[in-house]
Formats: C-alpha cells, sequence, structure tokens
C-alpha cells in the first residue's frame, strides 16, 4: 500500500511530472499529473493543508524550469505550440471553459486556472471573479501588471502566468494600452462567459459566495 500523503510527497510527485519531461511541463500539466500520481493527494490539500494543489506548487517555483516553447497542448501532443494569433482569434476565447487573455504581446490560455479559481466558491472573491472574467479574449496589460507588478508574490505569479503561454499575437503589434471594460455578473452571464447555473448567493453574515445549481 502507498505511504500515506504528505506535502514533501505532493512535491516529489510535481518533481517527477517535470523530469519526464524534461523540467518543461507547464503549472497546469504538473498539476494534473500529481493528480494522477495519487488520487489522495487532492483531498488532502485541501483539507490537511487548506489550499490546493496549484497554490502548493506555486510555492516552488524553483521546480520550474519553463520554456516558452511548451504547454500543455505540446506536451499532449508532442507539437511545438509556440504559435501566432490575432487579436480576433483571441477574441473568441472570452468564457468559462475557454479562456484566453494577452499579456505584453504573449498569449496565455488560462482555462485551468479560471475554472479552478478559489473565487467561484470562496467569500469575498467574486469581485476577483468578475475582474478575470472581464478580461477574458482581450489585452489585460496595464490592468494585470498594475495589480501584481511589485507584489512580494510577483515572481511566483510571472510563473504560473509563464505556465499558461501558448503564443504571441500576430506582429506588428504594440498592445492597445487600454485599460479592461469591466462588466457586472449579470452582464458576463447575458454574454456567456459565465454559466447561467452558476450564481452569486449571499451568506447570512453579508458576505458572498458562488454556487453553481443544476
Amino acid at each position: 500500500m502507498a505511504a500515506p500523503p504528505t506535502r514533501q510527497r505532493v512535491v516529489d510527485a510535481a518533481v517527477a511530472v517535470l523530469r519526464e519531461h524534461r523540467g518543461t511541463a507547464t503549472v497546469a500539466a504538473t498539476v494534473m499529473g500529481v493528480y494522477r500520481a495519487d488520487a489522495r493527494f487532492k483531498d488532502y490539500v485541501k483539507d490537511e493543508l487548506g489550499t490546493t494543489v496549484l497554490d502548493l506548487l506555486q510555492q516552488h517555483p524553483e521546480h520550474f524550469a519553463l520554456d516558452a516553447s511548451k504547454s500543455l497542448v505540446a506536451l499532449a501532443t508532442g507539437e511545438d505550440s509556440a504559435h501566432v494569433y490575432t487579436m480576433e482569434e483571441v477574441a473568441r476565447h472570452n468564457h468559462k471553459a475557454d479562456a484566453w487573455i494577452v499579456v505584453n504581446g504573449d498569449v496565455y490560455d488560462i482555462t485551468e486556472f479560471v475554472r479552478t479559481h478559489w473565487g467561484w466558491n470562496s467569500a469575498g472573491k467574486n469581485s476577483t471573479i468578475i475582474a478575470i472574467m472581464s478580461a477574458l479574449g482581450s489585452d489585460c496589460t496595464t490592468d494585470f501588471e498594475e495589480v501584481h507588478h511589485g507584489l512580494a508574490m510577483w515572481p511566483t505569479i510571472k510563473a504560473q502566468l509563464d505556465g499558461f503561454y501558448i503564443g504571441k499575437v500576430k506582429p506588428p503589434y504594440k498592445g492597445d494600452g487600454g485599460r479592461v471594460p469591466y462588466h457586472t455578473w449579470d452582464e458576463l452571464v447575458a454574454m456567456g462567459r459565465i454559466p447561467k447555473d452558476i450564481m452569486p448567493v449571499q451568506r447570512e453574515d453579508g458576505t458572498w459566495e458562488s454556487r453553481q445549481f443544476k
């Protein structure tokens, strides 16, 4: 019988995935590799450590020898995924199940990050989800750097973002320099960015959480 989960075993499983892919596994690919290594890891990290596998792995950015020409698609297909996209193509990937953004001319597929974000189920995080969902399919360089650059966690945040890299915006592209037009929850639902069966619910203490109704 396999040894019970520990923090070190989770990290060791992540390192094993990275070694298998010669250091080029993305954060998302590594998380999935950890789940495959031991199905108990997810519950252990959530219940015992009070975090997520994604957040736990982000505490160890030294393990991620990221190669910008590789992505989850490349690992699955063996193909080079450093593609070039037009902004029109990027704009079509603008909802919870298919989420792209542009930062400094680079294109990132953050679908896994959006899908598993704590903000869907954590009180006080709905404003974060609204900001993220408003930015999908667009160049959010100004807003992204304004919110994150300069934070103590910036190296970890940048490593996480790099893990979702899939290509570049077709040149010549200098960036639009604009701000993200933020929308309300109802507007995002009407736009198709948030599924209709996910609704914000107010708790007895006045805080909010998102719940999925089926």
